[in-house]
């Protein structure tokens, strides 16, 4: 059974072996002398004549810690990572049936997705292909890819297909799966677009226009056949200073535009200016005095429309006449009957029974830090740390980009129980709780009253409400 373990301040995965169980001598020699740098180091003791295997867990996150939320080229690095091994174990004599497929316990490394396994020399401890394959398509399932959401179906129809084994995938992410992705790229050209279209059937039409009026009706040529011309005059019905071309080509041109811009109510406004009719039965708008009418009052009907309702509202009490503009130091009494427990409510928030864990600022370190943190732990979990240097939050709460001392997910907060459980995610400068670093990975309790700093140098600390 495998157990976490902290000694000598540093954090180990144990591992302890039993007397019958049997164990791969050559992996454990080659892990000794020449670890591979896909797996995590060991160490070997007897205890009580049983053996203890000691795997120490360096620099990195644990899967389970990390986030899937990725974009193509980063997902496609990080499973390029994760496979690569399955194809080298033999080369090391061992076999990739033992190495440990478990979130818990394989190490990611924060920039460059890196890959550190924990192999188990014990037969007991193998996994089939099978269920290899599961661990893979549902670590794809748990991907969120952002800028290609059909990248995970493709892989996961490579995964599940006939025949088809670790190694399969891994040749089709090595020759590049960016294929399907391309053919989709010409659809953006395909919009070149209608104004385009538009813009070349309008200058046909022109020069068409125009050469019938100049020419005889016998010589035009067809109109697909003509060519473009530049001499269109610059808008439909202007005149051109020729006689009688006006009146040919602004009818027809500008008939083609109005179809396209114009409402119908404009379209017939064309020519000589007329009366609107008027319409039977409508009523005549009510004459406005423009400026003066802020002066004037209501007509009678409007007063009697416009009044506010004398019915009692929900308390059975008269409807008050609007206050909105009124300050009054007074608060309004609550109706009879009616129960005051707004303070009770928040009393309950502040507690934070609501699911959101409260910080509060003890020293900003000379910082523009936020007085009071909020963090929302509705899914069970919220990582905190930074925005990155295109201010994308990069953790579920995230600090200003110019805080740099902190990591862009710093550490992780769980609610457990009556108290929460708070893990450092491998950051660079360190989380400190009661002035206790904490060890990379490690779960640690952490209890309304304790104080949360980050970074030893720039002393950041928040103390939990």
């Amino acid at each position: 059974m495998l157990t976490d373990v902290v000694i000598a301040n540093r954090n180990y995965t144990r591992l302890s072996v039993a007397e019958n169980e049997t164990v791969d001598e050559i992996a454990l020699k080659v892990m000794k002398q020449d670890c591979p740098d896909f797996l995590l180091p060991i160490r070997t003791l007897e205890i009580d004549g049983e053996m203890e295997i000691r795997y120490e867990q360096q620099e990195g996150v644990r899967l389970c810690y990390s986030s899937l939320k990725m974009s193509k080229k980063e997902f496609t690095a990080l499973l390029e990572n994760m496979l690569m091994p399955f194809k080298v174990c033999d080369d090391w004599f061992l076999d990739y049936h033992n190495i440990l497929l478990d979130a818990n316990y394989i190490l990611l490394g924060r920039n460059d997705h890196s890959v550190k396994y924990i192999y188990v020399p014990v037969a007991e401890y193998a996994r089939n292909d099978g269920e290899i394959v599961d661990f893979f398509s549902n670590l794809v399932l748990k991907a969120d890819i952002q800028d290609d959401s059909r990248f995970c179906i493709e892989l996961l129809r490579v995964l599940k297909g006939d025949n088809s084994n670790l190694m399969t995938l891994l040749d089709f992410i090595s020759r590049g799966s960016a294929a399907p992705a391309k053919e989709q790229a010409p659809e953006a050209p395909r919009q070149e677009s209608i104004s385009a279209k538009v813009s070349s059937t309008v200058k046909e039409t022109l020069s068409s226009l125009q050469k019938t009026v100049k020419e005889p009706p016998h010589e035009a040529e067809p109109f697909e056949k003509k060519e473009r011309s530049a001499d269109s005059p610059a808008r439909p019905g202007q005149s051109t200073g020729e006689f009688g071309k006006q009146d040919v080509q602004g009818q027809l041109v500008g008939s083609l535009f109005e179809e396209e811009d114009e409402e119908p109510d404009k379209k017939k406004s064309k020519g000589k200016p007329t009366r609107p009719a008027k319409e039977k039965g409508k009523a005549k708008p009510a004459k406005s005095g423009g400026l003066l009418d802020i002066f004037k009052g209501k007509s009678k009907g409007e007063a009697e429309q416009s009044a506010p309702s004398a019915a009692a509202d929900g308390y059975g009490r008269e409807a008050q006449p609007d206050r909105t503009f009124r300050q009054s130091s007074a608060p309004l009494a609550p109706a009879s009957g009616v129960a005051d427990d707004v303070t009770e409510i928040c009393a309950e928030e502040q507690d934070g029974d609501d699911g959101t864990l409260r910080l509060r600022l003890v020293d900003g370190a000379g910082y523009d830090c936020p007085r009071l943190v909020e963090i929302d732990l509705s899914q069970g979990f919220a990582t905190v740390g930074r925005r990155d240097k295109n201010n994308q939050a990069q953790s579920d709460y995230s600090f200003d980009a110019s805080l740099s001392f902190i990591s862009r997910r710093h550490f992780r907060v769980e609610r457990e129980g009556d108290h929460w459980v708070i893990i450092d995610l491998g950051s660079g400068n360190g989380t400190f709780v009661n002035g206790e670093a904490l060890l990379p990975n490690m779960r640690h309790p952490l209890f309304s009253g304790d104080t949360v700093m980050i970074s030893a140098k720039r002393r950041l600390t928040y103390q939990v409400l």
